[in-house]
């Protein structure tokens, strides 16, 4: 399951009211994932057009991540029809699966809408596998049984936006790193520091990474982490499984700044330019 772990995203997702991504790993491999229809458990069409948006919503983010391809599939009233006789089945079953891996995809996101409750369940797959890598609730209560003429579909987008941004930021803790202690330095600069990781995560001597801290920016009435990147570090040894000593190759005043302020810093695979 090692490539579970590895599945994070170096990004500020976009949202749909319009930011752009900070940043993207280029090199960290880029994940291959299948987006079916998006369903709910009637047998009517009233949320059909809105179970449309919500996937299309979840795929532009997914692009803006720049750690996907979205792999598309051709026949979609053949999945659409499908899509129906599943709805007593359960949520992500092994023909579901057996279809991505027709399709060349690694992950499968799927979306399934209890009606009665407003809740869209957001699912991740690993087609290797079968198992669920992470899900999330996307709570449409208010669109869904308030509004007296349906959805909001901005609304929704938004919904299904900011849940996945939420699922996505946990794997994207998985690869960054913590920069544990200065080890050599002025009262003005940083020259070198520590940071836990080591050959487990295939850290290598030479690789650059960049030092971030997190801080929280509140667009319309959704708060969006932001990082804040202070230096570029350099591996100078890889200490054992765990820790690594770095050079530090610019920002140095910035990084002690961020030190003695007590901010918790990152570090993660530099992007390439």
């Amino acid at each position: 399951m090692k490539h579970l772990f590895i599945f994070a995203l170096r990004v500020t997702l976009c949202l749909a009211v319009g930011l752009s991504p900070l940043y993207l790993n280029a090199q960290m491999e880029k994940y291959s994932i299948w987006v079916p229809p998006f369903s709910h458990d009637t047998s009517g069409i009233k949320f059909d057009q809105y179970m449309l948006d919500g996937r299309n919503a979840a795929v532009r983010v997914l692009l803006a991540s720049g750690r996907f391809t979205v792999v598309e599939r051709e026949a979609t009233k053949e999945l659409e029809a499908e899509r129906k006789l599943q709805k007593s089945e359960s949520f992500i079953d092994g023909k579901v699966v057996e279809q991505g891996k027709g399709v060349g995809a690694e992950f499968i996101l799927s979306g399934k809408m209890n009606s009665k409750t407003g809740i869209l369940a957001l699912q991740f797959t690993n087609v290797a596998d079968n198992s669920k890598v992470e899900g999330g609730d996307c709570n449409l209560k208010e669109s869904v049984l308030v509004a007296p003429t349906g959805f909001n579909n901005a609304q929704v987008s938004k919904k299904v936006n900011t849940t996945l941004q939420e699922i996505l930021a946990r794997w994207l803790a998985k690869d960054r790193y913590i920069v544990v202690k200065e080890l050599d330095g002025d009262e003005d600069s940083i020259d070198e520091v520590l940071i836990a990781v080591g050959s487990n995560r295939n850290i290598k001597k030479s690789n650059i990474l960049e030092v971030f801290y997190t801080m929280l920016e509140k667009v319309e009435d959704m708060e969006i982490e932001r990082d804040i990147v202070v230096a570029e570090i350099k591996v100078d040894v890889v200490e054992n499984a765990n820790f690594s000593v770095c050079k530090v190759k610019s920002g140095k005043k910035d990084i002690k700044t961020a030190m003695n302020e007590k901010k918790k810093l990152y570090c993660r695979l530099r992007t390439k330019s």
